[in-house]
């Protein structure tokens, strides 16, 4: 699917609806979405709509969607995706990878830096370089984070995430990483340190992980924290979600960052 060819198509679409009555632009909708799920696969039908909602009037947005048995359908199988996949999840050294970690915090090089924060704090890489913000909790393996890229609903102070070594070692690497990287957006951050930090994570990181990236440390953050810190009591999606910055009603994302396991 070209998303060029199917925001031109929206656009185009969205205007034989002007001047229609809301029934007469329903009948339309409903015809296009039939052809939509003809051409496409239902995952890729129900992202296409995104394109057409864009430019839809705020009254007809609504009947962009696919139905809710056909949402179901889709969450389905993409769960059925994930659980085969989380079937071949590798086991992780933990001490290892922290102590790796923790000695890359007093690099001089920017891109190794930001792998041991990777790690130790499970932000992304463009959040480390650009955006972060950390202050003392009163629970020493806690730091308050302001500064997430992907925001959540009603996110604005920022929230409590686990780290995994000294607060102020962690805190004094970040606030040096941003000084270095200057004042930069997250696209153009990314841009600037993503080669050298993954080339950076296969040095060090490799021997642990294999073929790895700084999302790859992000997931294997994930693992960690699970196995030090998820209660009994709370599935590990919903304690994913909560500690990585994912939308509260989204408990699927979470599924992506289990690939490891101590």
């Amino acid at each position: 699917m070209h998303s060029k060819v199917i925001e031109l198509r929206a656009i185009e679409f969205n205007k034989t609806l002007i001047g229609l009555s809301f029934e007469q632009a329903a009948v339309l909708i409903a015809l296009e979405i039939e052809s939509l799920k003809k051409r496409y696969t239902l995952s890729s039908a129900r992202s296409a709509l995104g394109a057409y909602r864009k430019t839809a009037s705020k009254e007809l947005k609504p009947l962009f969607a696919v139905t809710k048995d056909e949402q179901y359908q889709i969450e389905r199988n993409y769960n059925k995706k994930i659980v085969e996949k989380s079937n071949a999840m590798e086991q992780i050294d933990m001490s290892g990878l922290i102590k790796t970690a923790v000695g890359l915090l007093d690099s001089s090089k920017v891109s190794e830096v930001i792998c041991a924060l990777a790690l130790l704090t499970g932000r992304r890489l463009a959040e480390i370089v650009c955006t972060i913000k950390l202050s003392a909790t009163a629970t020493p393996n806690k730091a308050a984070f302001v500064g997430q890229l992907k925001k959540r609903e009603n996110e604005t102070n920022g929230y409590e995430i686990f780290i995994l070594s000294d607060f102020a070692k962690i805190k004094e690497a970040a606030n040096w990483v941003r000084t270095k990287a200057g004042d930069l957006t997250a696209q153009q951050g990314y841009r600037k340190y993503s080669n050298a930090a993954a080339a950076a994570c296969l040095q060090h990181f490799e021997k642990y992980l294999g073929y790895c990236s700084t999302h790859d440390l992000r997931k294997a953050y994930a693992a960690i924290i699970v196995h030090l810190y998820k209660p009994k009591s709370v599935s590990q999606n919903a304690f994913l979600s909560k500690n990585l910055g994912h939308s509260d009603s989204d408990l699927t994302t979470a599924n992506v960052y289990q690939k490891y396991f101590v």
